[in-house]
């Protein structure tokens, strides 16, 4: 649906004005040179910024008012930001603009967490500047810098300045590690000395205990020569019918070989 209006268009006739043509407002319908209305806006807006670009874009054509993805982001990037609320537990830190070469100083709500503002410089002034414009600040955590702490004064001086967590144990850690370094070399020494007492106690108790040596067994005694009994007939028979190569059957038969057995059993000279 389309709207068609008809405003009525006023002409200056003052020379030195830089617009001389204006035009009749509509500030409940549309705003000024926009092309879609405050109610379709706010309907894309809220699309934009619960769905994001593609999911938003596919509900708003099913509900019938098709628009792109990139417009829904656009109005997402572009809608103004809601101001914060004055902070009771006020954070101040540096900030880097360019490291080593431009700081500005970043204000943080320690109970929301946050960041509310960040401020172009690290001078007093103007951190007591911004105090003053949102009063309501009752801590100020900060640091060990002079700026801060003297813009705190300017700008709040109700205010209560407490060093934040990480300086606190930051400079805690410094003092003991100066503190440590005094007699290092008695530390040392000790330590070593205590090093070497466990490595003692730890090998004495490694060591195996000693035990009595196993007496050494008596020798056996020796077994008294054996004497060979003589062979039976029966072995010596046995040993006498071994064939030999190269035999004949008749040599064979001689040895007490039976003549089958000789005719199954030819010699090794035939089978090789």
């Amino acid at each position: 649906m389309r709207l068609a209006l008809h405003a009525r268009r006023f002409r200056r006739d003052e020379p030195t004005c830089a617009r001389c043509i204006f035009a009749a407002r509509f500030p409940g319908l549309v705003a000024a040179g926009a092309r879609r209305s405050t109610r379709l806006r706010t309907l894309y807006l809220a699309l934009g910024l619960a769905l994001g670009g593609e999911a938003g874009a596919r509900l708003a054509t099913d509900l019938g008012r098709a628009v792109s993805s990139d417009t829904l982001l656009r109005l997402t990037t572009t809608a103004p930001l809601a101001a914060p609320p004055t902070p009771r537990v006020l954070g101040v830190d540096d900030w880097s603009w360019r490291k080593g070469r431009r700081w500005g100083t970043i204000l943080v709500d320690l109970e929301r967490h946050p960041t509310i503002a960040i401020l172009p410089d690290r001078r007093a002034g103007t951190f007591a500047q911004w105090l003053r414009a949102h009063p309501g600040v009752a801590v100020v955590s900060r640091d060990r810098g002079g700026a801060d702490a003297a813009g705190g004064r300017q700008g709040a001086p109700d205010a209560v300045q407490v060093a934040d967590r990480f300086h606190v144990l930051k400079n805690a850690g410094e003092a003991l590690e100066r503190l440590v370094q005094r007699p290092h070399a008695a530390l040392c020494a000790a330590a070593t000395a205590v090093d070497r007492e466990a490595a003692a106690a730890a090998d004495a108790n490694d060591a195996p205990p000693r035990t009595a040596e196993p007496p050494v067994p008596a020798p056996a005694p020796a077994m008294p020569p054996s004497t060979a009994a003589p062979r039976p007939a029966s072995q010596a028979r046995s040993c006498s019918r071994l064939r030999v190569p190269g035999d004949s059957r008749a040599t064979r038969r001689s040895r007490g070989w039976p003549g089958r057995a000789s005719a199954r059993r030819p010699s090794r000279a035939r089978s090789g």
